[in-house]
């Protein structure tokens, strides 16, 4: 693991300690599992951070305030479950995946660990590829 990782603690994370070391560990995994990732934020289904990695040098990497990462976790989180509302006969949002010019932004829930988990990937990634991996592996 590399020693310049941007790591930040949110003021208002959970005193559940096993669990915000279960986000921060699953938030380096995924970091160190593909350089297509520039970063990781997990929170719960209230909209609270536990945890958020980002790669050490990468372009638009700057560390978000604790306010900053509470607004994305709620946008994320609203974004996951407006997918549910439509139509019953859907079923269950899997994902949301927003492209932009720069970068995609990946959302799903992480049901075993009652996380939700946003990923920012750089623009040229293989989402689809990624989507399976966070699937297979972190699911």
């Amino acid at each position: 693991m590399s020693s310049s990782r941007s790591t930040i603690s949110t003021p208002h994370l959970s005193n559940d300690k096993k669990k915000r070391e279960k986000a921060r560990h699953l938030a380096r995994q995924l970091i160190d599992s593909d350089t297509a990732v520039l970063a990781v934020l997990i929170f719960d289904r209230e909209g609270k951070a536990f945890a958020y990695e980002s790669q050490p040098h990468a372009r638009g990497s700057e560390k978000p305030g604790a306010k900053e990462i509470d607004r994305i976790a709620l946008v994320e989180l609203v974004a996951l479950k407006m997918g549910e509302r439509p139509g019953q006969d859907t079923g269950k949002t899997d994902y949301v995946m927003y492209v932009y010019e720069k970068v995609k932004i990946f959302v799903t829930e992480l049901r075993d660990a009652d996380f939700i988990l946003g990923m920012k990937l750089t623009r040229s990634s293989n989402a689809e590829y990624i989507l399976n991996k966070v699937l297979k592996d972190f699911r």
